[in-house]
């Protein structure tokens, strides 16, 4: 029981360090002029609640901008999102993908 109170600590600390911040709405800007925060929100949110049905949350570091671009139209036919939710998950992916690299 301990461990599974761990584990569950674990993943709601690592998804809520994957929070899209202000600093992360200006480098989705630099790539897309309409971004805005309320988009980075439901992005992460699509991701944390959709995505972590399936899998483990992946670190959007962890892999190429091609990659993730690839995996998405799959991943959200799996999830049953929309056009619309994908881009929302992969604009959030992306730029948090950005920010990460530049600590």
């Amino acid at each position: 029981m301990i461990g599974l109170a761990c584990a569950l600590a674990l993943c709601a600390c690592t998804a809520s360090m994957l929070a899209p911040t202000v600093v992360d709405e200006g480098y989705a800007k630099q790539k897309w002029e309409d971004a805005t925060m309320e988009q980075l929100n439901e992005g992460y949110h699509l991701y944390v609640n959709k995505c972590a049905g399936c899998h483990h949350l992946h670190n959007p570091k962890d892999y190429t901008e091609e990659k993730w671009r690839k995996e998405m139209p799959e991943m959200g036919k799996r999830a049953y999102l929309s056009l619309a939710d994908q881009d929302k998950i992969l604009r959030y992916i992306l730029t948090k993908k950005e920010s990460l690299t530049q600590k």
